[in-house]
């Protein structure tokens, strides 16, 4: 079983923590809120954690692939236009959508070469 990404389970907890509270509250203090208004105020408290939270780094990689790369090269104010990896002839690139970059090489030149990725800008694990 995976995980959900951050936003999800912060807004799942989060209405869930509401929708209890509010519970608590027309049982020990007395309030009268309807179960219909119950709802809307966890929903909407969910939802306010969901939007606000923001995705983590690793919830961003992993929706990563080989079209949203060369969709973000195309682009030259993207920061994946700005880096260029100077690969020998005869190079193929196996996947560039991993952590790190995979190259294979002929058995001729040698063991393949591993490129790390750079750090993304503006993120922060």
């Amino acid at each position: 079983m995976a995980w959900p990404d951050r936003k999800v389970l912060a807004g799942g907890l989060s209405g869930l923590l509401t929708w209890i509270l509010v519970l608590l509250a027309n049982h020990y203090f007395g309030l009268t809120v309807p179960p219909e208004i119950q709802t809307l105020i966890s929903g909407l408290v969910a939802f306010v954690f969901a939007y606000v939270i923001p995705s983590s780094v690793k919830d961003i990689v992993s929706k990563l692939n080989d079209d949203i790369i060369k969709i973000a090269a195309a682009d030259p104010n993207s920061p994946v236009s700005e880096r260029t990896l100077v690969l020998p002839e005869n190079t193929k690139v196996v996947s560039i959508a991993s952590p790190s970059y995979t190259v294979a090489t002929p058995p001729a030149l040698g063991p393949p070469p591993v490129v790390k990725t750079p750090e993304a800008k503006g993120l922060t694990p």
